[in-house]
This record gives structure tokens, C-alpha cells and sequence, in this order.
């Protein structure tokens, strides 16, 4: 499952050409903690549902076992 989403840089190891750039800000090479957490679109998107907080926590896990056990640890209604 490591990598297993069809993100562009993921892609692009697997062979297939594309454009590596985050389609959101035009960043080259960009993983998943980018898409979710790192890329300015996507702090905006926690920002404005007033997350920075949790962003800034889940933005912290180093591998994606870590990032969903932090994310069950979250209150339901975050």
C-alpha cells in the first residue's frame, strides 16, 4: 500500500509521463504530505476550517501508519 496513490510523482516512477508539478501550485515533485498538508492551497483549506493545529500534527507523522493513528485519535466531530 506505500505509495499506492495515484499521485503524479508516484506515477511518474511507475513509468508513466506526465507533468510531475502539484496541479494545484505548480510546485515540481510533489508526495501525498504535499497534496494534504504542505502545498499553500491546501494550508488554506485547513486555515479556513480553522485546523492549522490538527493540520500542523498530521503534517508531523513520518510514516502513513503513524498519520492514521493520529488521525483515530481525532474527536468525531474534528
Amino acid at each position: 500500500m506505500s505509495n499506492s496513490l495515484a499521485l503524479r510523482v508516484n506515477l511518474k516512477r511507475q513509468g508513466i509521463k506526465l507533468n510531475p508539478c502539484c496541479v494545484l501550485c505548480g510546485c515540481l515533485d510533489k508526495d501525498g504530505a504535499h497534496l494534504f498538508f504542505k502545498c499553500k492551497n491546501a494550508k488554506k483549506v485547513w486555515e479556513d476550517m480553522q485546523l492549522q493545529g490538527v493540520r500542523d500534527r498530521l503534517a508531523q507523522a513520518i510514516m502513513a501508519k503513524e498519520l492514521v493513528w493520529e488521525v483515530l485519535k481525532l474527536k468525531e466531530e474534528v
